[in-house]
């Protein structure tokens, strides 16, 4: 007989699953981790915390990182 559960179970579980990935994506980017505190919204209504995140994600200005710097080629 397989194991059922309550809902609220498994946005519970798809919350934990969803906040590292979500922090160290915010670390790469250079943005505050306490964003990631958004997706536990997801605990209301399912996706709701994840919708929130990639909406201040796509209003907010994106930090400005230094450019990579480029190896030289060799001189021929």
């Amino acid at each position: 007989m397989p194991l059922t559960y309550a809902p609220w179970v498994y946005d519970l579980f798809f919350c934990f699953i969803t906040l590292w990935p979500t922090i160290v994506i915010l670390r790469r980017m250079g943005l505050p981790v306490w964003w990631a505190a958004l997706s536990l919204a997801s605990l209301v209504l399912p996706f709701l915390g994840q919708m929130l995140l990639l909406g201040l994600l796509a209003v907010r200005p994106w930090p400005k990182l230094p450019m990579p710097k480029r190896k030289q080629g060799r001189a021929a």
